[in-house]
C-alpha cells in the first residue's frame, strides 16, 4: 500500500468515526436536556471515536511528512542529473 493509499484509508475511516459522533450527538443532547444517563455503550463508543481519530490524524501528518521527504530526495536526484 502506497503513502497516499494509507493516507485516504485512515481519512475514509476518520470519516465514519466522525459521521458515528455526529449521529449520536443528539443521544447525548438529549440525555442532558431531560437529566437521563446516556447508555454507557454509547459514551465508550463516542471514546474509542475520539481515540482513534486524534490517533489517525497523528498518523497521517506524519505520512505526509514521508511523503514531503521523499518528493525533496527525488527533486535533489532529479537535479543531480542535470550536473
Amino acid at each position: 500500500m502506497t503513502l497516499q493509499e494509507q493516507i485516504n484509508a485512515l481519512e475514509s475511516e476518520i470519516l465514519e468515526r466522525k459521521a458515528y459522533l455526529s449521529n449520536t450527538d443528539y443521544k447525548v443532547i438529549k440525555a442532558k436536556e431531560t437529566n437521563v444517563d446516556v447508555d454507557p455503550d454509547v459514551l465508550t463508543q463516542r471514546q474509542d471515536a475520539r481515540v482513534t481519530i486524534n490517533s489517525h490524524e497523528e498518523r497521517i501528518e506524519e505520512l505526509k511528512r514521508q511523503v514531503a521527504e521523499l518528493i525533496q530526495v527525488a527533486e535533489l536526484i532529479d537535479e543531480e542529473q542535470y550536473l
